[in-house]
C-alpha cells in the first residue's frame, strides 16, 4: 500500500488536532508541512536513517517511505511541525513519535547488519579446537 504526501501531512495534522479525521489541510498548511517533511527526512538521512528519500514538491505524489515506517514518520512529522502549526504536543503523541523513531532505527539497523558467520571467529589462545565429545579438560 502506498501513501501520498498529502495523506501523510493530513494524518500528521490530525494527530495535532489541526484537522478532523477525514478532512484536508488548507493549501498553506499542506505546503508548510511538506517543507517540514522534506527537512525532517534530510535530517534523518544525515543520521543514517535512509529511505532513499528525495525531496518532494507535489502533494499528490506517492510518499517515498516504506509502509512499515509510515506511522513513525507521521507522528514525528506532527511533533516537528507543531511549532509551525502553533499546536500543542500531547503526551500520547510524544510517546508515539519516540516509539516510532526507535522502531524505524531498529529496523534500519537490522536491515544493514551483515550475516553472522563462524568463519572469522578466533580459535582461542592455543589456536586449536576442542572436540567436546572426546577431549578431556
Amino acid at each position: 500500500m502506498s501513501i501520498t504526501n498529502n495523506e501523510v501531512i493530513n494524518k500528521a495534522l490530525t494527530e495535532l488536532k489541526i484537522v478532523a479525521s477525514g478532512e484536508a489541510a488548507t493549501a498553506q498548511d499542506a505546503a508548510d508541512m511538506l517543507d517540514i517533511l522534506n527537512g525532517l527526512m534530510a535530517e534523518w538521512q544525515e543520521l543514517d536513517i535512509n529511505f532513499n528519500w528525495f525531496p518532494q514538491s507535489v502533494l499528490s505524489d506517492t510518499c517515498p517511505i516504506p509502509t512499515w515506517a509510515e506511522q513513525g514518520v507521521i507522528s514525528n512529522l506532527a511533533v516537528t511541525g507543531s511549532p509551525a502549526m502553533q499546536a500543542t504536543i500531547t503526551t500520547e503523541l510524544a510517546v508515539k513519535a519516540t516509539n516510532g523513531i526507535s522502531a524505524i532505527q531498529t529496523i534500519i539497523m537490522n536491515q544493514n547488519l551483515e550475516p553472522a558467520g563462524r568463519g572469522n571467529l578466533p580459535y582461542g589462545s592455543g589456536n586449536f579446537r576442542y572436540n567436546i565429545n572426546s577431549d578431556i579438560f
